[in-house]
């Protein structure tokens, strides 16, 4: 969840964004179901369909609008969102949710249709994305009261959600990750303290969004002691490559081996990297 706060005269406004579902110390809160859609299939000219299930969890009503946007990820995966159609590989503009308003009663649940209507002309050969957002229109006010110069000082609580929307046409191929890379970055500072760092570089060579989990293993050549490593998520876009960090402690000494494992399903084999990293005084 990442939480976006802004300050405004005289009140403040705190934006709270998410992918699936979201609550606010309010007594806000909203579950949407599914947080990623995959269109398939269909022919230029045609419009597919498919729906959304939200719920509101919280205690007071709420009111949500629909809105589109275009995205990509950095070299480390975090997104980046720009207006629609200005990113390669934008559907955007394709998509339409009906209503466009949705307002819910505590405990109440409804559906909303997103359609994708597929452009006319040639048929489409590449996979397309973007993101539909759910934003709340009637914020409620969570805290008031007045700062030291006697100006009145709130804030105000307002949900949003970010849907993913791809489009798969068909025959294209389906995503393969690729481990390009696995560095050792060394020392590094990181917020307040140091800390190892090993750098495993994925690439998606196929031609469909590709998931995929990575363990890692770290394990002592003079001990056989294996040390603890926090297992990552990935998810790439066709041509896309991403940086993954294995941060280790900074007091580590000796002999390792290191493994980074990419488990992309049941279909796909275990691609594996082996290093082999020294630390010393």
């Amino acid at each position: 969840m990442m939480h976006l706060l802004k300050r405004m005269s005289p009140a403040v406004l705190a934006f709270i964004l998410c992918l699936g579902s979201i609550s606010a110390a309010s007594g806000q809160g909203l579950s949407v179901a599914p947080s990623r859609i995959f269109f398939s299939g269909g022919a230029p000219g045609q419009t597919l369909t498919t729906q959304l299930a939200l719920s509101n969890t919280g205690k007071a009503p709420v009111a949500f609008s629909a809105a589109m946007a275009d995205w990509k990820r950095d070299s480390t995966g975090n997104k980046i969102y720009a207006p629609v159609g200005s990113l390669p590989g934008s559907n955007a503009s394709w998509v339409e949710t009906r209503p466009a308003l949705t307002e819910l009663a505590p405990g109440e649940r409804k559906e909303v249709t997103v359609l994708l209507h597929i452009p006319g002309g040639q048929p489409a050969k590449a996979l397309s994305h973007s993101m539909l957002f759910l934003t709340q229109v009637n914020a409620q006010n969570a805290f008031s009261g007045s700062d030291k110069q006697g100006n009145k000082v709130g804030i105000d609580i307002r949900l949003q959600v970010g849907i993913h929307i791809y489009y798969t046409p068909p025959g294209l191929a389906p995503g393969n990750l690729e481990l390009v890379a696995f560095e050792d970055r060394g020392m590094m500072a990181r917020e307040k303290d140091t800390i190892r760092r090993l750098v495993l570089k994925v690439r998606n060579t196929g031609a469909a969004v590709m998931d995929g989990n990575i363990r890692f293993e770290l394990t002592s050549k003079e001990s056989g002691e294996e040390l603890p490593v926090p297992p990552r998520a990935v998810s790439l876009l066709p041509g896309a490559e991403q940086l993954v960090y294995m941060d280790l402690p900074a007091h580590l000494q000796g002999h390792f081996l290191a493994v980074a494992l990419v488990d992309s399903g049941a279909k796909t084999h275990l691609k594996v990297a082996e290093k082999e990293v020294v630390y010393g005084p």
